[in-house]
């Protein structure tokens, strides 16, 4: 009979310390798993933190930025209004002027059925007393800015002191009368642009200082001591004009008619020297003085030193 061989059995004691032996093992595992755990959940935590902190910030930011625009465009808006408040302010300003200068346009027709009536039964002279009142007048036609078709005009103008001075002129005064007027009354600023002036116009020691004379007709005019300071004489028809001695210092003299005018001693400081350059081919008597320019003669033009006299 062959042997029959048996398996020895383990120690069931064995067993359950192997077992209790990888409880423990456990146990003292669990412990660190759980710290990795929390750690791990602290940083997912903190990630998640940090991507709501700068998203806000970011949102922040952007608002904030949105907000200024917003402030930049409210102030720009302001500003705007602010100036355009102004300006309306000035317009009104300059409207209640044009108003008050028109009423005293009306004013104006008594005065001129006056001149008239002593300008006839005189020969073409006036009192004293006619001739005060008038130099009152034109000092209280002040220039304003004026209603044009292109907005406020942008030269302060009087086109009464203009309308006064014209009536003078057309009513054909004695030489003596308009001396005593030009004296004491003044045709400043006068609005006097594209007129048409009475041939051989007779403007000695007139005050047209500043005055827009811009394409006005003034053939054979005598303008001897005139002031022209600071006057537009745009295309201004000057030909055979004697203007001896005038005041044109900064005058505007661009593309004016200068045939034959006679500019001896005349005080001319133009804006801009080919102003004179032209005003000297023109003209047959180059003998001026020069405010601030240089001296030019007539034929050949030609340079020369600048007077002092």
């Amino acid at each position: 009979m062959k042997r029959r061989v048996t398996k020895p059995k383990l120690n069931q004691n064995n067993k359950i310390e192997n077992l209790q032996a990888q409880i423990n093992e456990l146990k003292q595992q669990q412990p660190i798993n759980n710290l990795e755990r929390k750690i791990y959940r602290l940083e997912v935590i903190g990630l998640v933190l940090g991507f709501v902190a700068t998203g806000a910030t970011l949102w922040l930011g952007i608002n904030q930025l949105n907000i200024s625009e917003k402030q930049t465009i409210i102030s720009e808006t302001q500003t705007k209004i602010a100036k355009d408040q102004a300006v309306a302010a000035k317009q009104q300003l300059y409207l209640t002027q044009a108003q008050i200068n028109v009423s005293q346009n009306y004013m104006l027709g008594p005065l001129y059925e006056e001149i008239a009536a002593e300008a006839k039964a005189l020969n073409g002279k006036l009192s004293d007393a006619l001739i005060n009142r008038i130099a009152s007048v034109s000092h209280g036609l002040r220039p304003y800015h004026y209603m044009t078709e292109d907005g406020l005009s942008n030269d302060m103008l009087s086109p009464e002191r203009g309308q006064l001075l014209l009536y003078l002129l057309y009513t054909s005064m004695q030489p003596q009368t308009m001396d005593k007027i030009y004296k004491k009354a003044t045709f400043s600023y006068s609005d006097l642009h594209g007129v048409h002036f009475p041939n051989s116009s007779y403007l000695k020691k007139c005050d047209l200082a500043s005055a827009d004379l811009t394409s006005a007709w003034l053939w054979d005019a005598n303008l001897n001591l005139t002031q022209l300071s600071n006057a537009n004489l745009t295309m201004t028809d000057l030909r055979n004009a004697n203007l001896t001695d005038a005041f044109l210092k900064y005058a505007i003299l661009t593309n004016a008619f200068l045939d034959n005018a006679n500019l001896k001693g005349a005080v001319i400081g133009v804006r801009d020297t080919i102003y004179f350059k032209g005003i000297v081919t023109w003209t047959k008597h180059p003998d001026t003085i020069i405010a601030g320019m240089d001296y030019y003669q007539l034929s050949p033009l030609k340079k020369q030193p600048a007077r002092k006299d």
